[in-house]
């Protein structure tokens, strides 16, 4: 739904994301409370991805992901694509090449 919140600052970074319909606003926190946005992704983005390279150990996730209009995502818990990538280096180095692309979007913000 729409201003629903889809993945929540410093919970943990437990899944991997994609966008299958709709938009996600990424923001990260800043020092007064208030959300800045970074990135705006639609469908085929993805995000979460980040703590995967993380030697197995989930850290706390940076940014905030708010729906601003009803969306579908694909979640995949990192346990469970964690396996896939230690199994298929092909889909791994896609998989990583995936995620730089889109953190160097976010950086360029």
């Amino acid at each position: 739904a729409a201003g629903q919140q889809l993945d929540r600052s410093r919970d943990g970074a437990k899944c991997f994301y994609m966008v299958e319909s709709g938009a996600v606003q990424l923001s990260y926190p800043t020092v007064d409370g208030r959300l800045l946005p970074v990135r705006l992704l639609h469908k085929g983005d993805v995000f979460g991805g980040t703590d995967l390279w993380a030697e197995g150990v989930a850290s706390a996730r940076q940014e905030t992901a708010v729906a601003l209009e009803p969306t579908t995502l694909k979640v995949v818990p990192h346990a469970r694509f964690a396996s896939v990538l230690r199994n298929d280096s092909l889909v791994a180095t896609a998989v990583k090449n995936l995620v730089a692309k889109a953190e160097a979007a976010q950086r360029s913000i």
